[in-house]
C-alpha cells in the first residue's frame, strides 16, 4: 500500500489516516531505521507540528531542514520523510512536492475512477478528460482554475457562499504566489 491517497473526504481522512498509522510509521523505519536509531518519534512529530503550524505550504527539504538543526545525525530525508509519510498528517498540493496541514478548499486534479459521482457531479465529468485543473471544497468538485499572467482565474461550477469564497480567494493568492515565484498574489473569480 502506498501512503498516497488522492481523494478522502475531509471527515472521512482521520479515520483513514487513525486505520494506517502502524503500516505507515513501518514502511519509514523499514527503510531509515538506522538513521532514526535513538530520535523520540514522538517530539520528532511536535517538531514537524511546529513548524507547519502556520498553515503554509513547505516542501519535504524546507521541513527537514529545519528539523536537521534539532536532529543532525539523521540527515535531511529520513526526518522530513519520518514527518510527511508517517507522523505528521498533511495533504499534498500541486504542484507535486509541498505540503501542508490544514484541510479545506484545495486545487487537485482528479484521476480516473470508476464511480467518480462521490466527488464530482455528473454534469462535470468530462473535466477530468479535458485535463482541467480543479477545486474541491469539501471533498467536491466546485471550480476549474487557470493561471495567464501571474493571475489565478476561478470559475465556480456552482454558488459559493462567503466563506467559499474567502477560502478560494486566499487559496489562490497562495497559489498565485507560489506559481509566480512570490511575484504575483493575483485572483480573479469569474
Amino acid at each position: 500500500m502506498r501512503r498516497t491517497i488522492h481523494l478522502v473526504t475531509a471527515d472521512d481522512a482521520p479515520a483513514w489516516r487513525a486505520r494506517h498509522d502502524s503500516m505507515l510509521r513501518g514502511r519509514v523505519l523499514g527503510t531509515y531505521r538506522r538513521e532514526l536509531d535513538g530520535v523520540d518519534l514522538d517530539e520528532l512529530a511536535a517538531a514537524g507540528r511546529a513548524v507547519m503550524a502556520d498553515g503554509e505550504p513547505r516542501s519535504t527539504a524546507d521541513l527537514a531542514r529545519v528539523l536537521s538543526d534539532r536532529w543532525p545525525a539523521p540527515g535531511p530525508r529520513a526526518l522530513g520523510e519520518m514527518v510527511i509519510a508517517a507522523l505528521v498528517p498533511m495533504v499534498q498540493l500541486p504542484p507535486r512536492g509541498l505540503w501542508r496541514t490544514k484541510a479545506g478548499v484545495r486545487n487537485v486534479a482528479i484521476l480516473g475512477y470508476q464511480d467518480r459521482s462521490r466527488i464530482i457531479d455528473d454534469a462535470h465529468r468530462g473535466l477530468s478528460v479535458a485535463g482541467a485543473r480543479v477545486v474541491l471544497v469539501d471533498g467536491r468538485v466546485a471550480a476549474t482554475w487557470t493561471v495567464d499572467g501571474g493571475t489565478v482565474t476561478v470559475t465556480p461550477l456552482r454558488g459559493l457562499t462567503r466563506t467559499e469564497y474567502t477560502a478560494l480567494t486566499e487559496e489562490g493568492q497562495s497559489l498565485a504566489v507560489f506559481l509566480s515565484d512570490h511575484g504575483s498574489d493575483r485572483v480573479r473569480i469569474v
